[in-house]
């Protein structure tokens, strides 16, 4: 690999694209620039996106001459062989395939991945600087996103399309999910669906802050006056939080049973409020991860004697993450992931 390597980094949320150019020299990483704009979602408007993404390409190469790859992360069920899009339910985008249209373009290499791999990706070096093995990424935002660590290199599965956390059945006979699935975690703590149907409750209270943050209009709520509702000690907020971090703990003790991660790490908008989140969700996992807290109350009769020794109990040995870098993160890890993949 060459010295010093610069690629171009573009992150294609639900409600931003983000995109930048990174620069690796002699092991270091840095974003030497960074921008975004506004995602215009609908199946119409695919053409729109695609054509804006051409532009920021051309934008990019005429600031650093010596870009030599690109790496894109899509909000989507990625191809990541093919770079292309399966289905991408809040774009609207269904057998997109991007990569060959963008080739149309340019000459520079691509690879595209699904936006909560380049996230952990761009976590796994900028932030935890590879000390971990095996690490889970939730992104929280828009989507709920997963990006999974194994032995130091994103698991991706046998067709590329592992990590699709927020797509894990929360309840069974639930509410319908964009990916056509029901009572997906995505439905119940996805921020549009979450934030949707936290106002369906406040339309039969009217003892919340609330209502003053938004001026009196439900529609202006957004997970960040909800967190402000929480800091202002809302009854109201602080219960919709603690309901969020029931369900997303409860996903996150499914992650643990089946992988035994090291660190759960959780980035994206709504991560910023962890701090109201969070203690439910650990009380959940103490609670739901093999073997339960509650084992020796029990097994009154068994040699638990093994327990008293914490760090052998999964839900004692995973550390929990909170990104401090979410603006960027998307950026990061997709010029890194090309940067590596096209091995310059």
């Amino acid at each position: 690999m060459k010295d010093t390597v610069y690629s171009i980094g573009i992150d294609i949320g639900g409600t931003k694209i983000k995109y930048g150019i990174v620069k690796l020299s002699h092991g270091k990483a840095d974003i030497i620039t960074s921008s975004s704009i506004n995602t215009i979602c609908g199946k119409n408007n695919k053409n729109i996106v695609i054509n804006t993404i051409v532009e920021i390409i051309n934008e990019l190469c005429q600031k650093e001459k010596k870009i030599s790859c690109i790496g894109i992360g899509v909000a989507a069920l990625v191809d990541s062989n093919f770079g292309k899009i399966i289905m991408a339910p809040n774009l609207q985008w269904w057998n997109v395939d991007l990569k060959k249209i963008l080739k149309k373009h340019t000459s520079l290499p691509i690879v595209i991945d699904n936006d909560a791999n380049i996230a952990a990706i761009g976590i796994y070096y900028l932030e935890l600087h590879k000390k971990y093995k095996n690490v889970v990424c939730f992104t929280l935002g828009t989507g709920i996103g997963g990006g999974i660590i194994i032995n130091g290199e994103i698991y991706r599965g046998s067709i590329g399309t592992a990590g699709e956390l927020g797509h894990m059945t929360l309840f069974p006979n639930g509410e319908k999910c964009n990916c056509g699935n029901y009572g997906c975690l995505e439905r119940y703590i996805g921020s549009y669906w979450f934030i949707k149907n936290v106002i369906e409750k406040l339309k039969k209270r009217k003892d919340s802050i609330i209502y003053d943050l938004t001026g009196n209009n439900l529609s202006n709520l957004t997970p960040e006056i909800l967190y402000h509702a929480a800091e202002k000690k809302d009854k109201f907020a602080i219960e919709q939080w603690e309901l969020y971090g029931e369900y997303l703990g409860i996903a996150v003790s499914n992650v643990i049973n089946i992988l035994n991660p090291q660190l759960i790490v959780f980035s994206g908008g709504v991560a910023k409020a962890y701090k109201y989140f969070l203690p439910k969700l650990k009380t959940t996992v103490n609670s739901r991860v093999w073997p339960a807290a509650n084992i020796s109350s029990n097994y009154s009769d068994v040699d638990t004697s093994y327990s008293k020794n914490s760090m052998l109990l999964p839900s004692k040995n995973v550390k929990f993450f909170i990104s401090s870098n979410p603006e960027n993160l998307g950026i990061f890890g997709a010029g890194i992931v090309a940067i590596k993949t096209v091995k310059l």
